[in-house]
Order: C-alpha cells, then sequence, then structure tokens
C-alpha cells in the first residue's frame, strides 16, 4: 500500500471500514513510534537527495464518497492538499475511485516551515464522515549530519497488487512511469559484494576460453526496528515496485549510492522483537542492470 493509506476492499453496498487497530494503550510502551525524518531542499540547490516527498493514494468505496487530504503541522490543520504543496489527483481517467497526492516537503517547509506534520484523510461514505491519519513526519532543512544513519527507498509501480487491492496499472495515463512512492528509515545500505558468472568452454588443446564473464552486484539494507505497519509497506509494496532506487545517508560511507536502482533478492534476515512490537530487516538487493559484461564474440 502506498503510504499509510488503508486499502478498502468493500462492495459498492457496504459502508467503509477501517483496518484493524492496537488496543487504546500507550502504543510507545510496545511499538516502535516510528516517525519519519523528511527533510526540504530549503537552500534551493536542486539537489534531489536533500529533498523529500511522501504519497498517499485512496480507493474509495463509491463514487458518491467525498475525501479530503489535509496538512497538519504541530496538531493544527494548516492546508487542504492541493498543488501548491505537491501533486494532487483528484481523480485519475482510467480510475475515477482512485484519489492521490504527493507532499512535497519543500513546498510545505516554504510555506509553513518545519516541524511535526501528519496527512490526514477525511472521508464521508454513506452520511458518515471518518478520518485516517498518516504516521508522523518531522520536517527539518537538509543537512548531512542530521541524514545520517538514514536510507530513502523510492520506487515506481505499474502493476496490480493483488493482495493489497492497488492496480497502479489504471493510474498510467496520467502517470506513464507509474505511481511514486518514497520513505525514510534509519539504517544502512551498501556492503557491495560482486559476484562473477562465468561462460567457458574448453579448446581443441583443453585450453580453458572465455566465451562472456559477468560482475553482478549484491548490496545489504540493514534497517532498524520497524514497526508492521511501516516493514509491511515496505515489504509487501515498495520492493515489488518496477524501479526500485535506493539513496544512502553514510558519512562514513566507502561509496556513495544516489537512488541506486537495484532488485530484491531475498530476505537475509528477519529478527522480531516482540515486546518491542517490531522487527529488524537485512533484505539484499543485486543491480537491475546487469551490464558489466565482457564478451568475445
Amino acid at each position: 500500500m502506498s503510504g499509510f493509506l488503508t486499502k478498502l476492499i468493500v462492495s459498492s453496498l457496504t459502508p467503509f471500514q477501517a483496518e484493524a487497530e492496537r488496543e487504546t494503550v500507550c502504543g510507545c510502551d510496545f511499538a516502535p513510534c516510528f516517525q519519519e525524518l523528511a527533510f526540504a531542499d530549503a537552500a534551493a540547490s536542486g539537489d534531489f537527495w536533500k529533498a523529500d516527498k511522501s504519497e498517499f493514494l485512496y480507493l474509495k468505496a463509491v463514487s458518491g464518497d467525498s475525501v479530503t487530504f489535509e496538512i497538519w503541522r504541530n496538531g493544527i490543520k494548516v492546508a487542504d492538499a492541493s498543488n501548491t504543496y505537491g501533486d494532487y489527483y483528484a481523480t485519475f481517467t482510467n480510475a475515477p475511485l482512485y484519489t492521490g497526492f504527493v507532499a512535497d516537503w519543500t513546498k510545505i517547509y516554504n510555506i509553513f516551515g518545519g516541524g511535526k506534520y501528519q496527512i490526514k484523510i477525511q472521508i464521508t461514505n454513506f452520511g458518515n464522515s471518518y478520518t485516517l491519519t498518516s504516521r508522523y513526519f518531522r520536517v527539518y532543512p537538509y543537512s548531512p549530519q542530521m541524514a545520517h544513519g538514514t536510507v530513502r527507498i523510492e520506487g515506481y509501480q505499474t502493476g496490480n497488487i493483488l493482495a493489497a487491492n492497488v492496480d497502479y496499472s489504471a493510474l498510467l495515463d496520467e502517470l506513464p512511469n507509474g505511481w511514486y512512492s518514497s520513505i525514510r528509515i534509519e539504517g544502512l545500505f551498501g556492503e557491495k559484494t560482486p559476484t562473477l558468472e562465468t561462460d567457458e568452454y574448453l579448446n581443441s588443446s583443453y585450453g580453458v576460453r572465455q566465451n562472456q564473464n559477468r560482475i553482478v552486484n549484491e548490496y545489504l539494507l540493514q534497517s532498524e526496528i520497524l514497526p508492521a505497519s511501516v516493514s509491511n509497506r515496505i515489504t509487501q509494496d515498495q520492493i515489488l515496485s518496477n524501479s526500485v532506487l535506493v539513496t544512502s545517508y553514510d558519512l562514513y560511507a566507502t561509496e556513495i549510492f544516489r537512488r541506486k536502482e537495484v532488485a530484491p533478492v531475498a530476505f537475509s534476515d528477519v529478527t522480531h522483537f516482540q515486546q518491542m512490537g517490531g522487527a529488524r530487516y537485512n533484505i539484499t538487493f543485486r543491480d537491475r542492470t546487469q551490464n558489466v559484461l565482457k564478451r568475445n564474440f
């Protein structure tokens, strides 16, 4: 699912049903209180890695539903979503029940300043009103020191994820590259490890000769403890993207990765912390484009 957004698996005759939530207790005692760092390019450098965006996609139950995206700062509503604050899609040509908003934190910061933000969705469904709230975003002007130790995962989806009841292919008229997604988590990305793939033969003198050799690099994403609401979003949607782009923010890195295009290989390790209500993930990726290739034909 994109953003924080709930999937609504409902018929046209069924009123709104939100996903199940925890019991009403102090959740921070049991689960990581995830607040996403979101950076604004306050200096107008134009460097993409200094400017974050966050996306929210919603599927109405019926065309008559009323849906409004709201921007809240420090507990106070400051605006309704519009193209002033990012990219607002009231509807889509081939998907009239979908509506979406991609928040541009640089635009929002330049108007309202930094702070603790949420996106709230106000829904009127069958005459009843409901509110869905996003995770919190801590919005700051970009600095390499503050970004250190985080990883930004971006992607573009063009397919249909059956389990999530989200058909991104229906959005392609407006978005030919796919629906954009982004999240920043605490963690590390790197440990670039080359693997050698060989295609060889024996000549008439039994000497080993090369047809072609290929180098495929693998990379490791190591997250800090994530609540299920965040880890499910990454593992059940985002890394299934047609294009996964990873940017690492590590002041001690031996190699810089900015929008490195990769493909998932395996969940190499998943460690659950039951009493903390979260899990730590190690995910192995490889090069999406594998052109470190030497041919002899």
